[in-house]
């Protein structure tokens, strides 16, 4: 299957409100399609010509393509930082229950351990989103740019995903995988507390 059919799938299994947050993936390839007119409609790689790089610089069409692809990164790379930090602040709350549970002077129907237990599936499946989110958005800037290098005979991707994707937050992510690790930690002391 087409990297671009399973991230629509996946963008639909994910939070709906994520939706404007993906690379536009179908966007990006248009920008290429537009390149490739600007060329008289030739594929470089397909003409077996050696791109000259002030030439392609120049394009409007090649300026246009990263000035989206700059855009599309920064949208992405925003919303994650906003998730993270949305993250945090439910780890806390949900740590934070867990801690009032486990103080004896303060009474607990039978149904707040099964509900803070829920709370912690819940967060526990949103942040492996949030991950899903970070992988997939990664898997798609480098496609892009391959789809981009093999259109054109250019050798962009290596560089861009060198020098400005491993700058981004989404590339990697130590607190993300820090929350899945103390989820399932807060999960397993609730288990042993209600027992």
């Amino acid at each position: 299957m087409k990297f671009g059919k399973n991230l629509i799938r996946v963008v639909e299994l994910s939070d709906p409100e994520w939706g404007p947050y993906w690379i536009n993936y179908k966007f990006m390839k248009k920008k290429i399609n537009e390149i490739i007119t600007n060329q008289g409609g030739r594929r470089m790689s397909d003409v077996g010509i050696a791109c000259n790089p002030q030439e392609i610089s120049k394009s409007a069409a090649e300026v246009e393509f990263f000035r989206s692809l700059k855009s599309e990164l920064k949208k992405t790379s925003n919303f994650f930082s906003s998730a993270e930090e949305l993250y945090r602040l439910r780890h806390s709350r949900v740590s934070n229950g867990f801690i009032m549970l486990q103080d004896k002077s303060i009474m607990h129907d039978k149904n707040t351990w099964t509900r803070l237990l829920m709370a912690c599936v819940k967060f526990y499946k949103d942040v492996l989103l949030l991950e899903n989110f970070a992988i997939m958005n990664y898997c798609g800037f480098s496609k892009i740019l391959k789809k981009h290098d093999k259109s054109t005979g250019f050798s962009t991707r290596e560089a861009f995903m060198r020098n400005v994707m491993s700058q981004q937050n989404f590339t990697h992510y130590p607190y993300v995988l820090d929350l899945l690790k103390q989820s399932e930690k807060l999960f397993n002391d609730i288990q042993q507390m209600e027992r």
